[in-house]
């Protein structure tokens, strides 16, 4: 007796349309932590935004699309607007079957957005008059 297959793959049927398994495995675990961890820093990357924002002002953001929907929207809209297309993306990409890109991206997202607002966050006080080595 053969086994059912998924049409166009060739592989079993309990095969998705990618080839990720439905049943969870190892493989899809670590992929579905991935995406867990993406999401976490777009949420993380969302909160320092917005405290950024209201702590230093609207020059403080330097990405442009994320800049331009606070303008628009005010800063929790405009920032939630932004991350919520970002989500977006990012689960497009689970769903694509690119999770090495998925993975490259929490990680460009780590060091690109969220250390930044860690070390401005640290070193800078608007209060004191204490600015980071780079100015706003």
């Amino acid at each position: 007796m053969t086994q059912p297959t998924a049409p166009h793959t060739g592989l079993p049927a309990y095969f998705g349309a990618r080839g990720v398994p439905f049943f969870p495995t190892r493989q899809t675990f670590a992929i579905r932590i991935v995406l867990f961890l993406f999401f976490s820093v777009q949420l993380a990357d969302a909160a320092m935004t917005i405290a950024g924002v209201r702590r230093f002002g609207m020059n403080s953001e330097w990405n442009y699309i994320v800049w331009s929907s606070i303008q628009s929207y005010g800063p929790i809209a405009g920032v939630l607007l932004a991350k919520l297309l970002a989500m977006c993306f990012g689960f497009w990409m689970y769903v694509r079957g690119q999770h090495l890109l998925l993975a490259l991206a929490t990680i460009l997202f780590i060091v690109f957005a969220l250390t930044p607002w860690s070390v401005t966050f640290a070193f800078c006080d608007p209060v004191r008059e204490v600015m980071c080595p780079y100015t706003f």
